[in-house]
């Protein structure tokens, strides 16, 4: 990861202090001995690997890069679209919730079958299509995703944390191939939301700056973040949960589901086949956070977790840098 290294060059003193303060990292270069029968598929160079390990101090979230890891022989089977589409029809297949239907022009809501939460529903797209979706039936989702919310709390006050989540596909835990969100609205703040944001008031607290600021501008400043239109802010992880995530910063979602519309198609059209979405709109404790997570081809058989990323670290084969760049490429 020699861009790392040049590009934390080129910071500032204050750039550099903010970046210490909350990642650290270490690089090992590993060399091994090689059959050349390996060399068919990886070349010679595989030999030599350099291993990048970033830590975030502050949320203690890390992660491991190592570009090689991409190169693997996984196991894969052809992909098919299933032949029977449980929402082609959601009229007639699936429940009302307790605010009724909320139908837009490319999207309506269910009740969610099997709950997760005193209220827990569904926003059906009505192209079946996840591949052919437009940056404006995106859009429209999440405004009648937004509506439902409304509509909820003005039948119970209790409720504080607005959840919208996008499981895009098998890889990323859909069940179901008809593109869905799925919509929560909770009494409090799940925990590892409140621990998110009892870090960040720590950090405040022992440094007097905010923590998720910081975080932009020192990803900004590697070329890792960008602002797109006023208070809409993307970065690319350093810490990433696993392959190409993007953490979304903004003030509030209402004036941004334009661009957080615009974002996932062009997250798709980069080639991901399988995500998982996760916006939260912010209560008393907390501002509105969004994370975007590649989770793989839908022809590889394997998981892509195993048990260092549940009990240790995170291992990742992407380029940040080389993403980042893809990612702004066009953007305004």
């Amino acid at each position: 990861m020699d861009e790392l290294i040049q590009r934390l060059g080129c910071l500032n003193e204050s750039e550099k202090k903010i970046f210490d303060r909350i990642f650290s990292y270490q690089i090992d270069n590993i060399s091994q001995v090689v059959p050349p029968e390996i060399f068919a598929r990886y070349g010679s160079k595989v030999e030599n690997q350099e291993l990048l390990r970033v830590r975030n101090k502050v949320i203690f979230q890390e992660s491991l890069f190592n570009v090689w890891r991409g190169r693997r022989p996984e196991p894969i089977k052809d992909f098919k679209p299933p032949v029977d589409d449980i929402f082609s029809q959601p009229e007639k297949t699936t429940p009302i919730d307790e605010v009724g239907r909320i139908e837009s022009n490319f999207s309506l809501t269910a009740s969610n079958l099997t709950k997760i939460a005193r209220h827990h529903s569904l926003v059906i797209f009505k192209n079946n299509n996840p591949f052919n979706l437009s940056q404006i039936e995106i859009q429209d989702s999440f405004q009648t995703a937004f509506e439902w919310f409304k509509k909820i709390k003005v039948q119970d006050e209790k409720v504080q944390t607005p959840i919208v989540f996008w499981n895009f596909l098998y890889r990323a835990g859909a069940s179901v191939f008809h593109p869905h969100l799925q919509v929560l609205y909770l009494d409090q703040l799940p925990a590892k939301l409140e621990f998110l944001s009892d870090r960040a008031g720590e950090y405040e607290k022992k440094f007097g700056s905010n923590y998720w600021q910081d975080l932009f501008l020192v990803s900004k400043s590697l070329g890792l973040a960008k602002e797109i239109g006023n208070g809409f802010r993307i970065l690319v992880s350093l810490t990433p949960a696993k392959e190409r995530e993007l953490i979304i910063l903004v003030d509030q979602w209402s004036g941004c589901l334009d661009r957080l519309a615009g974002l996932i198609e062009k997250y798709i059209n980069l080639g991901s086949q399988s995500f998982n979405l996760f916006l939260v709109g912010g209560d008393e404790k907390s501002k509105p956070i969004g994370f975007i997570v590649d989770r793989g081809p839908l022809s590889e058989v394997n998981a892509d977790i195993g048990s260092l990323e549940l009990y240790a670290f995170t291992v990742v084969s992407f380029d940040p840098f080389a993403f980042a760049q893809a990612l702004w490429e066009n953007s305004n």
